[in-house]
């Protein structure tokens, strides 16, 4: 409920301009991983929010890390909106 709140409230008043974030998609033998968040949302893939001036792939890196203790290998960036 409080980040719901949270990112209403900064669309709203953006005081640290648009929020950027990284989202991984690991796949092996034709399965996907995916995490049960623990903000009541459901599943999800792995990944979150880039601290000011992080890159992707160190974002993403951190994120895998934090919410599945797995260290990324390799990491391909495929796309940016």
């Amino acid at each position: 409920m409080v980040a719901r709140v949270c990112f209403a409230l900064y669309r709203t008043f953006p005081v640290f301009g648009p929020l950027r974030a990284s989202v991984a998609m690991i796949h092996r033998e034709h399965k996907i991983l995916v995490i049960q968040r623990n903000d009541g949302r459901g599943m999800s893939l792995p990944g979150g929010i880039a601290g000011r001036g992080e890159a992707e792939e160190l974002t993403v890196r951190r994120e895998v890390l934090e919410e599945t203790g797995l260290t990324v290998a390799r990491a391909e960036l495929q796309m940016t909106y």
